[in-house]
């Protein structure tokens, strides 16, 4: 067997564990990886936005005679996944 002395986890203190619930709707224990599609080496996921719309837009109505407030708040954006390379499924125990 090969020696573990002076063998180095090359992601340690590099992963962060995100969790989400939703996703035991699938699999209790299935994991999965990506990478960080934010950094510009892995083209994995794109966001897309309406132009000029890369955040909420919100509408406010006042009612003048009861002084009712009425929002609407809008957010329109698309995910896509570009690339399989950045992501890693583990089906678990």
């Amino acid at each position: 067997t090969p020696s573990l002395v002076g063998d180095t986890n090359p992601f340690a203190k590099r992963l962060k564990v995100i969790r989400n619930s939703r996703l035991d709707d699938v699999s209790a224990t299935a994991w999965y990886m990506l990478v960080d599609f934010r950094d510009g080496q892995v083209d994995t996921i794109e966001l897309s936005f309406l132009q000029e719309e890369t955040e909420p837009v919100l509408k406010q109505e006042t009612d003048f005679a009861t002084d009712d407030v009425k929002f609407a708040i809008r957010h329109t954006l698309a995910a896509k996944a570009i690339d399989f390379r950045g992501m890693y499924q583990n089906a678990g125990a």
